[in-house]
């Protein structure tokens, strides 16, 4: 997860290498990840490090994810667009019954309502 201080971000959990030793060492079924695409875009950018290599190693374990896109740069809570790679994430067989939270901004209800309905067109 992110803790955001003024301008300095410290990403705990961000990186591929610290999320299997602490979920194995947690072992719990009860205890999974939230996967927030948004931050993950802009955190490999950061840090150097690939998207996909994190998802094989958190795949195992996530349980839910905030989905919105970006661009790499900003954390601008993006609706995802078609032919953004969080379309296929979403569509890992992995992550087949994982809760799906929109977590992207949008000027009305409505609108929110109709990226919904495309995200399961998309989806199904």
């Amino acid at each position: 997860f992110n803790l955001v201080n003024g301008r300095n971000v410290v990403a705990l959990l961000a990186e591929p290498e610290e999320i299997e030793p602490l979920m194995r060492a947690v072992d719990h079924p009860g205890v999974g990840l939230l996967l927030d695409t948004g931050h993950l875009n802009v955190t490999a950018k950061t840090l150097g490090f690939s998207r996909e290599l994190f998802l094989e190693t958190a795949l195992p374990f996530i349980r839910a994810l905030h989905v919105h896109d970006n661009d790499a740069a900003v954390d601008s809570h993006e609706p995802v667009q078609p032919g953004s790679w969080v379309l296929d994430v979403l569509r890992r067989n992995e992550l087949e019954h994982a809760v799906i939270i929109v977590e992207a901004k949008f000027n009305s209800v409505s609108g929110l309502r109709d990226h919904v309905a495309w995200l399961r067109d998309q989806l199904a």
